[in-house]
């Protein structure tokens, strides 16, 4: 029972992070905007005399890392290849990545009146999964390919991206255990280390 509040509270806490660091990039676009529009405003009408309101002419130079088969698409239109136009008003949009499995992923950018390039480092991040270490000890310290990581009390609850780790719970005056595991979809959700008293 307190795995499944932990891990809800950890993935919720997951969530809010990600929506504050969307409202601050949408922050930061408005801003942009808004400076962008007073200065259209100190500029004289165009010959139509009606606010230049047309869409943006942009190409898109997005590093994708090879090592990743990731598409980008902005809307319905796919961006993978460099050089790709588009003619997009001003505006905040969502860089979408979809990569061979089909997760996705996506990545604000801003576009004003001034833009003529869209370069940015595209990356999808690694899959995680939820899993929980419980030490046979309180006061235990957790360590992932001999990094150090944090302090517990018998149990912790943590996202880890897949992948090969080395997974060791250390304690003073005890015994360190040290596990090297695969996580993935089908690897274990609960790792149990059982540390002793030194000899």
């Amino acid at each position: 029972m307190k795995n499944k509040k932990t891990e809800k509270l950890l993935n919720i806490g997951w969530v809010v992070f990600a929506l504050l660091i969307l409202v601050l990039v949408l922050v930061f676009a408005i801003q942009r905007i808004s400076l962008t529009n007073q200065k259209n405003q100190e500029k004289p009408p165009t010959e139509s005399g009606k606010a230049d309101n047309n869409p943006v002419r942009v190409k898109t130079f997005f590093d994708i890392d090879a090592d990743q088969p990731i598409k980008a698409f902005i809307g319905e239109t796919e961006v993978t290849e460099p050089g790709t136009e588009l003619n997009l008003p001003p505006g905040v949009y969502m860089v979408r990545l979809v990569d061979e499995n089909g997760r996705e992923h996506i990545q604000p950018l801003v576009i004003d009146k001034e833009t003529k390039e869209l370069r940015q480092k595209l990356i999808m991040p690694p899959e995680r999964k939820t899993i929980t270490i419980v030490s046979s000890q309180e006061e235990s310290e957790l360590y992932f390919d001999g990094q150090f990581i944090q302090h517990f009390n018998q149990e912790i609850t943590l996202m880890v991206p897949f992948g090969k780790k080395e997974i060791e719970v250390r304690k003073k005056g005890y015994t360190s255990i040290s596990k090297t595991e695969v996580i993935d979809e089908n690897s274990p959700t609960e790792y149990l280390f059982e540390i002793k008293t030194l000899p």
